[in-house]
């Protein structure tokens, strides 16, 4: 709050906001489905070969897009699941430095507005959080880097899945 205090006087006062450490980066533009950027593997889930991926997929949508992703954290599960929690802390470091980084050297505007609204689709949060498309450009190139970091995961967790699946018939 001190750091959206302190953006929001520098902007009063005719400069530029510098403080990018708060609640409308981190969660309005680095938890695309929650934290860890559950909502990639949401999708990967729900295009899954594997019945019981695919069902959690559809099932974990909704909260997802509204960055609820407890259904997908305790339903593929990622928690105590070797495979997935690396992806999901890898997402935790790598996405948020991404976001620090370009609102740093200036591409995407830093907060000056308080809008914790952590609910709304996080494409809507880059916009009402930086007031530019710049924000949702971000959005969407962390969703790309998040996508890309499940990916190699989700298709060995895919693939074990796959073969538990068969050897049941």
């Amino acid at each position: 709050m001190e750091g959206m205090d302190a953006n929001m006087a520098a902007v009063a006062a005719g400069h530029v906001a510098q403080n990018i450490n708060l609640m409308e980066t981190v969660m309005g533009l680095t938890y695309i489905g929650g934290q860890g950027c559950t909502l990639a593997l949401v999708i990967m889930c729900m295009r899954s070969k594997v019945k019981r991926l695919k069902a959690i997929g559809n099932v974990c949508v909704l909260p997802a897009i509204f960055n609820i992703n407890e259904p997908i954290v305790f339903g593929a599960p990622v928690v105590w699941n070797p495979i997935l929690m690396i992806p999901l802390c890898l997402n935790s470091i790598v996405i948020p430095s991404i976001m620090y980084l370009v609102m740093r050297i200036g591409l995407v505007p830093v907060p000056s507005a308080p809008m914790q609204m952590w609910y709304l689709p996080n494409i809507i949060q880059g916009y009402l959080t930086t007031g530019s498309l710049a924000g949702v450009v971000l959005v969407i190139v962390l969703f790309i880097v998040s996508w890309f970091i499940w990916l190699p995961f989700f298709k060995v967790y895919e693939k074990q899945q796959y073969l538990e699946e068969n050897s049941k018939k």
